[in-house]
């Protein structure tokens, strides 16, 4: 596992020109986001991206490491490759949802398939990137999909906060 806690914030369009909208400059709004990747080329393009954009990577390589890692460093995000050598991501996605049920995962997968969709949402998959094979489009489609990623906020801090709206809102009226 590598745990990279580098902090060094960029402005999206600075490394990707094609995204737009600055990244906040606090350390506790950068999404913490787990990669499930087993090919080392993918992850370290994938890691590079991320850490441009400024969010914490953290990295399992088997199936059986995510449930732990995800509850260890308090994922925000979960990212995998359907395709692992090891387990079915289908059987990963619903271990976490026994974790978190409201945590979010996304896959990505060279090829369109109606099974993928299925499982997906029946397992509760957020998103399915497709790249079609070429590890520079994953790349595109990974960073524009995570440029605008914020950490995400415990119910209670969100509903707290919504009250707060709220009540500001009646006294202005």
């Amino acid at each position: 596992m590598i745990v990279i806690k580098d902090r060094s914030y960029w402005d999206c369009s600075r490394q990707f020109p094609q995204l737009s909208g600055p990244m906040p400059r606090n350390g506790r709004s950068a999404a913490k986001i787990l990669l499930v990747e087993h090919r080392d080329e993918v992850f370290a393009r994938l890691e590079n991206d991320l850490r441009t954009l400024g969010h914490e990577v953290y990295r399992a390589t088997r199936a059986v490491d995510v449930a732990r890692i995800y509850a260890y460093a308090k994922i925000d995000l979960v990212i995998s490759n359907p395709e692992l050598p090891d387990a079915s991501v289908w059987l990963m996605a619903t271990k976490l949802r026994m974790v978190n049920p409201m945590g979010r995962i996304w896959l990505y997968a060279a090829r369109k398939s109606v099974r993928d969709r299925l499982w997906g949402e029946h397992a509760g998959i957020e998103r399915i990137l497709y790249y079609q094979g070429n590890l520079f489009l994953l790349s595109q489609l990974v960073a524009k999909a995570c440029c605008n990623l914020r950490a995400v906020e415990c119910p209670e801090v969100s509903a707290m906060r919504a009250w707060q709206r709220q009540e500001s809102w009646e006294t202005r009226s």
